[in-house]
């Protein structure tokens, strides 16, 4: 109960600080996708999950989501390139997000450790096929080309934002920046250590197979 109280709270002070935004500067926001990678890779994944796994195949999705981006969200707090008051509006938000991390890890290790042989090298099966369709970068494209459009800046400007947005586009395999995050989850939920995981996350575990 307590991630489902924190999430709330996130939301509420986005959307206090986007209001607070509007009001000062008179700026409204752009429009957000009505889609994330996440809305697409969860139903792609419980498609082809058996109606007894498909609670447990979302469950392990949301980990993933939820440990995805959890070290590159704590280096955030270290940055001294970002102004202390975002680092004091961000500070609750990171606090709390290490510790859904630590959550979400423990409560996949609970299930995959009693789970049946067969429904773990079911899982494993669908665990490729979400990652890939989590990791695309068309709809973070989409919105990017949008922001930049609205920006007022000359047009060799907007053009040079546009290539590094596309360079940002990685392919998703084994050197995919958020890849490793992905696969550290994975090891510390222990289910790295299953023989059916390994196999079918060769494609994106480290040329030697392991992990630091």
């Amino acid at each position: 109960m307590t991630v489902v109280v924190d999430e709330d709270y996130h939301a509420l002070v986005a959307m206090d600080f986007m209001q607070q935004t509007i009001a000062l500067t008179g700026i409204e926001p752009i429009q957000l996708p009505t889609e994330i990678e996440l809305s697409r890779a969860i139903p792609a994944a419980l498609a082809l999950a058996p109606e007894h796994l498909r609670s447990a195949v979302e469950l392990i999705c949301v980990a993933i989501a939820e440990n995805t981006v959890t070290h590159d969200v704590a280096a955030f707090a270290k940055d001294d390139s970002v102004k202390q008051s975002i680092k004091g509006l961000m500070a609750d938000h990171l606090l709390d997000e290490g510790r859904h991390s630590g959550f979400w890890a423990r409560l996949v290790r609970i299930y995959w450790h009693t789970a049946a042989e067969q429904d773990r090298e079911c899982i494993a099966r669908i665990l490729p096929v979400f990652i890939a369709q989590y990791l695309t970068n068309d709809i973070q494209n989409d919105f990017d080309f949008t922001l930049i459009e609205r920006l007022k800046v000359p047009e060799p400007v907007r053009q040079a934002l546009k290539a590094e947005t596309m360079a940002l586009s990685f392919p998703v395999n084994r050197h995919h920046p958020l890849i490793g995050n992905i696969m550290r989850f994975f090891k510390s939920s222990s289910m790295l250590d299953d023989p059916y995981v390994q196999r079918a996350l060769a494609h994106y575990l480290p040329a030697q197979g392991s992990l630091q």
